[in-house]
């Protein structure tokens, strides 16, 4: 069985939209939301469609919170403005068939349908492809006890999936799933679409040559 974990904070415009699509995915699974002291009424919308966790804000506690809590033999974390293809989980149990895989990601997607879009979503599909390093938007999916032993996610504000990927492809194989994961363009709107994929890359290259994510985090933002 998949648990699916969904960190989330101040997303009850997105979160119905979500369990909506969720409600018509195929495969044995199981959904926690694990909210951050949310404001709005997120964690009231939840409760009717999934088992709603308290925890500390911070996406890499949360999602932690989240599958200390989870039953299934499979972790899969879900950003609350990612939908995931109808037929994904399945794919996903498919290939946790092979042990020697210990986790990977879906192919990352987008609704957008510009040459600017179109580029940005088959570099970065590429990049995970070629890297084996997933980002949040990709839907990260883990075997539970590889992500155990793994530690989770280190407790840092950014590139907390970078640094789990880089522990999990110590366990095993990670791979990229050909079900897509349709992901919210609402960043590249609110800050428009050239400042935010420079900024995307400038963060991982800062973050590569040792710049702390704390400071990283702060020139990132938040678009809630």
């Amino acid at each position: 069985m998949i648990s699916v974990i969904i960190p989330v904070f101040n997303e009850a415009d997105l979160i119905k939209n979500l369990f909506e699509h969720l409600d018509g995915m195929k495969g044995d699974f199981e959904t926690f939301v694990v909210d951050g002291g949310s404001r709005d009424k997120t964690a009231e919308v939840a409760r009717e469609h999934a088992i709603v966790i308290a925890s500390k804000r911070g996406r890499a506690v949360q999602m932690n919170t989240g599958a200390g809590r989870a039953s299934g033999d499979i972790l899969l974390f879900l950003h609350a403005d990612c939908l995931p293809e109808k037929n994904a989980f399945l794919e996903v149990e498919k290939i946790m068939e092979d042990f020697k895989v210990a986790g990977g990601g879906l192919k990352y997607d987008t609704c957008e349908t510009s040459l600017l879009y179109r580029n940005h979503v088959f570099w970065s599909s590429l990049r995970a492809k070629l890297t084996g390093i997933y980002l949040g938007d990709h839907g990260i999916f883990v075997r539970r006890r590889t992500f155990d032993r793994a530690g989770g996610f280190p407790i840092q504000p950014l590139m907390e999936d970078v640094e789990l990927c880089k522990k999990l492809k110590k366990e095993g194989r990670l791979v990229q799933a050909k079900s897509k994961m349709f992901t919210s363009s609402r960043r590249f709107k609110a800050r428009g679409f050239t400042r935010t994929v420079l900024q995307m890359h400038l963060n991982r290259l800062l973050y590569a040559i040792g710049v702390p994510a704390e400071t990283l985090a702060k020139y990132y933002g938040d678009v809630r």
